[in-house]
């Protein structure tokens, strides 16, 4: 029996006598697109939340394998990062939990009791992951499994974080559009910009240079943390989730809505690494005009007789 993009076997659908089936969306390669890492194999590495599931993507050719299928014990994983030892730490965003897939594919929870567990990174094998809700926090996870050790707390749901070359780690507060830092050891949190359209992950590229990127308006934006400005480097769809830099300074962009992924060139030129689809759909009512309202994901979206989706 054929698979799916779960890894899950596909059932033949079955008409009912004088009917086809017909496919009017394919689905999308990935089941949403969120966290993203380079693997040390040369391979895009994509926490797929509502698929629950990561995949390892050929960015050449678009096509996806399985690293941590639905049916495993990775639950919901929303963020990525690896050590240099090949771990491979996993936040498990609807299981207050932080797992590691070693390199044998054994799977370890390091962190557990962190409510909405979201963003993670790995700099000098040290590890740093934020916590998504109003009363969030930012905690140093050791791969052992030893005690976290909190750096910040009370943040406004701090998302996909990063280290700076200055020493400090850097991470967006969503909902107030805004980017912050705090020193490794602690100490008390500054706002170094506001005013971004719902960002949702930072990062600095080999230069140095932070970007962020803004989910509402699929804004990439450059920062100046100095200054506390943006100037826009590029813009994609809007639903964007994270991004990464693979060793050649390409950026990749992630899409929670569709699983779609775009490559930025580092000139700001763009093609679609991972074509976009249906995440769901999980609830359809027929639409005006003939055509069809999906409820696929976190976004709605309108299918037109041709298959055409608006979301």
């Amino acid at each position: 029996m054929p698979t799916d993009r779960l890894g899950l076997p596909v059932p033949t659908p079955r008409p009912a006598p004088g009917g086809a089936v017909e496919t009017l969306v394919p689905p999308a390669a990935l089941a949403g697109a969120n966290g993203m890492r380079w693997g040390p194999d040369g391979a895009l590495y994509v926490a797929q939340a509502f698929g629950s599931q990561v995949s390892a993507v050929d960015v050449a050719s678009g096509q996806a394998r399985v690293v941590s299928g639905a049916d495993g014990p990775i639950v919901a994983p929303d963020d990525l990062a690896f050590d240099s030892h090949g771990n491979l730490f996993v936040t498990e965003v609807m299981s207050a939990r932080v797992s590691a897939i070693r390199p044998d594919g054994a799977v370890d929870v390091i962190a557990a009791d962190v409510p909405v567990a979201n963003g993670v990174t790995v700099h000098a094998d040290r590890i740093f992951m934020s916590e998504f809700h109003p009363d969030g926090r930012i905690w140093e996870l050791f791969a052992d499994g030893s005690a976290p050790r909190l750096i910040a707390g009370g943040l406004m749901m701090p998302n996909a974080l990063c280290l700076g070359p200055d020493g400090m780690l850097y991470f967006p507060l969503v909902p107030l559009g805004e980017v912050w830092r705090v020193a490794l050891d602690g100490g008390v949190p500054e706002r170094v910009i506001g005013g971004l359209d719902i960002p949702t992950a930072v990062k600095f590229d080999v230069h140095g240079r932070l970007f962020a990127v803004e989910s509402g308006s699929g804004a990439v934006s450059l920062i100046d943390a100095g200054q506390g400005t943006k100037a826009e480097f590029a813009r994609v769809a809007y639903g964007i989730d994270n991004f990464a830099f693979a060793p050649d300074g390409r950026m990749f962009v992630s899409h929670f809505t569709d699983g779609e992924v775009v490559e930025i060139a580092p000139d700001g030129g763009q093609r679609v690494a991972v074509t976009g689809g249906m995440t769901g759909p999980f609830g359809m009512a027929a639409g005006p005009g003939g055509s069809l309202m999906v409820a696929d994901g976190m976004s709605l979206a309108r299918v037109d007789g041709a298959g055409a989706v608006a979301r």
